[in-house]
């Protein structure tokens, strides 16, 4: 199993990202989970991955920083639960690993509007607690334990500039 890559683009995807596009592909993705069409799951939540990373670099980000960032981190979710239950613990903690670094990453870049720096430090609770589960359940690697010590560093509070 991969990571979403451009050859998982959605068809008939949009010049500009949506999150009612990556809606559509969420739950197309548990439909097809729960009815246990597990190529069809991952391949839309692969899709709907990278529809949310198309957010980020969207305007849609600064309009709605909190439901893209929410998009981010359940479709990365969603897929390191598909990788959990399937026995690649090594995929799911790389996809529990990446929603966290972009939010430490937005939190520290000053280019970034205040409320998604904002949207970026109440989202980073969630990416770390499901860090820790899964280092619990599965031992800590060394791309968790990198992930949650990133996150440790003091971190500039939303509209500080630094000198």
């Amino acid at each position: 199993m991969n990571s979403p890559s451009a050859s998982s683009r959605p068809a008939g995807h949009s010049a500009e990202p949506s999150l009612d596009q990556w809606e559509r592909l969420t739950r197309r993705a548990n439909d097809a989970f729960l009815a246990a069409q597990f190529a069809i799951a991952i391949s839309a939540h692969a899709q709907a991955l990278w529809v949310a990373e198309a957010l980020i670099g969207s305007e849609v980000l600064s309009r709605r920083p909190d439901d893209c960032l929410a998009a981010l981190i359940v479709s990365h979710h969603n897929l390191a639960d598909l990788y959990r239950d399937a026995g690649h613990p090594a995929a799911a903690a790389e996809h529990l690993c990446r929603p966290h670094l972009t939010l430490v990453e937005l939190l520290q870049d000053p280019h970034f509007p205040i409320p998604v720096q904002q949207a970026a430090l109440r989202h980073l609770r969630e990416t770390r607690t499901a860090l820790i589960a899964h280092a619990r359940a599965h031992g800590s690697d060394g791309a968790i334990g990198q992930a949650l010590q990133t996150a440790a560093m003091p971190l500039r509070p939303p509209g500080v500039l630094l000198h």
